[in-house]
């Protein structure tokens, strides 16, 4: 059975160029891996700490409902949303009002 270790090992031998990198930037389900002249960086953030984030863009953001069209418009699509959340958590930490769905606002403030 391959491990971990046997697939970063792979990809490192498959890059395309002809000098092997020196250093991969893994998640923490690398723990333990060691490759002999390969400095690992760990990534310090949990692998589900995104799932909220697509999670609020899927609501907030309409990233389920997509109106473009082909792969580039998916594209477009996931970029434009992520634009829209940063420019959404930028305002709110400067103290500027952002709805993220104003039609959602408004009817709870109808009740």
């Amino acid at each position: 059975m391959r491990g971990l270790g046997d697939s970063l090992d792979w990809s490192r031998e498959y890059t395309r160029t002809d000098k092997p990198p020196a250093t991969a930037i893994v998640d923490k389900g690398f723990r333990g891996v060691e490759i002999e002249g390969v400095r690992i960086l760990r990534s310090r953030q949990r692998r589900s700490a995104i799932k909220p984030t697509i999670g609020y863009m899927k609501m907030d953001g309409r990233l389920g409902r997509n109106s473009l069209k082909g792969a580039l418009g998916d594209a477009l699509h996931a970029v434009m949303c992520g634009a829209g959340r940063n420019l959404h958590l930028s305002w709110t930490r400067y103290g500027f009002y952002a709805p993220a769905s104003g039609c959602r606002r408004r009817r709870s403030l109808q009740r």
